[in-house]
């Protein structure tokens, strides 16, 4: 039996095959009564197929009664939220994936939930990309609004789409390199900054509940599953350094991290969950005598693999971000065809990037 096309729907619901195409994307002038019905037809003629896990090929529109028109709102006055490499290569991917069908992304600062609301109306848009993690207050109003996609590994919210790496199989991914190059004592480094918060506007403090605010942490999921992996191994600790930013600078926190690390014994390698922090290690340890990687090598997580100071690269987990954003125009077409879809979460693999700060074995 031939597949169903767009023409068998309008066909049997008697309307062109432009509304029916209008109406599947979730753009366009159709009134909302048709969409349902074009939906329920498509359904039960099977041309949805199962849009729970699987995307459509993408749509070359030509006019802007066809393209997606997306919004990613920055409450965090940070620059790094806005021009930060990552942000900019989640926003690239985004763009990219989006040309194809002549879209547009609009990034904003908007400091409450009043004006996400507002610039997704002034903007006519069809969803919205978020990269910080917001209360779940906020979260539930925007859900009813449209279509709400997470870019990052915020991801403990019910009922709205995710997309970011998989981060266990990445820290799998770097502690079999290690292991593979000799390095069997591995300490996995995290810092935890507990006056994180202190940089959010005071309307956003005061709408997290005491549990979002613990949990608050960009890297969280990273940790996690650095535990995870670690555990009830001797060899393999996850060493998550409390830094007070008010009283102790980076350097310094990472200086304690290397103390207590080099306290607990031998130390083959390792891991931190930055590019820059890792090479604070390389130079900090090079610094105290250590031989790097001859004696102790360093590992990170970045968008590329820098070369530090010396000429040596980094050896890192190379992070995704481009194809990451790449992905959320399919998320957000998914659910403005089916909005009672069951809620999807991507996750990437990364790749390894074998740098000269690992020893050869």
């Amino acid at each position: 039996m031939p597949h169903p096309t767009i023409q068998d729907i309008a066909k049997d619901l008697g309307i062109s095959k432009m509304t029916v195409s209008r109406a599947l994307r979730g753009v366009g002038r159709v009134k909302e009564s048709t969409r349902r019905q074009v939906r329920e037809k498509a359904r039960e003629l099977g041309y949805l197929g199962s849009p729970d896990v699987v995307f459509g090929q993408p749509v070359h529109r030509g006019t802007s009664d066809h393209s997606l028109q997306l919004l990613l709102p920055v409450v965090t006055p940070s620059r790094k939220a806005l021009d930060g490499p990552i942000a900019q290569a989640v926003a690239r991917g985004i763009r990219d994936r989006l040309a194809i069908n002549a879209g547009k992304l609009d990034v904003m600062p908007c400091a409450t939930l009043e004006e996400i609301l507002a610039a997704w109306n002034d903007h006519k848009s069809n969803g919205i990309v978020l990269r910080e993690q917001l209360p779940a207050k906020w979260i539930a109003r925007l859900r009813e609004r449209g279509p709400v996609v997470y870019a990052s590994s915020h991801d403990f919210y019910g009922d709205i789409d995710a997309v970011y790496t998989n981060e266990l199989r990445s820290a799998t991914q770097m502690q079999s390199f290690l292991q593979r190059r000799g390095c069997e004592s591995i300490a996995w480094m995290g810092l935890f900054d507990r006056h994180q918060l202190d940089s959010l506007p005071e309307v956003l403090f005061d709408q997290l509940t005491a549990r979002e605010r613990e949990h608050f942490s960009i890297h969280g999921p990273r940790y996690a599953a650095w535990t995870y992996l670690t555990h009830g191994s001797p060899d393999n600790r996850v060493y998550l350094l409390d830094r007070d930013w008010h009283q102790e600078s980076l350097d310094e926190t990472i200086a304690r991290g290397i103390d207590m690390i080099l306290r607990n014994g031998k130390v083959d390698a390792i891991v931190t969950p930055s590019t820059p922090t890792a090479e604070s290690v390389v130079h900090q340890l090079t610094a105290l005598g250590f031989k790097v990687p001859e004696e102790i090598g360093v590992a990170g997580y970045g968008l590329e693999a820098p070369v530090i100071a010396d000429g040596r690269q980094l050896t890192t987990v190379l992070l995704p971000m481009y194809d990451i954003g790449r992905a959320v125009p399919d998320l957000i077409e998914r659910r403005l065809v089916d909005p009672d879809a069951l809620p999807l979460t991507l996750l990437f693999q990364t790749s390894l990037a074998a740098g000269t700060t690992v020893r050869h074995v």
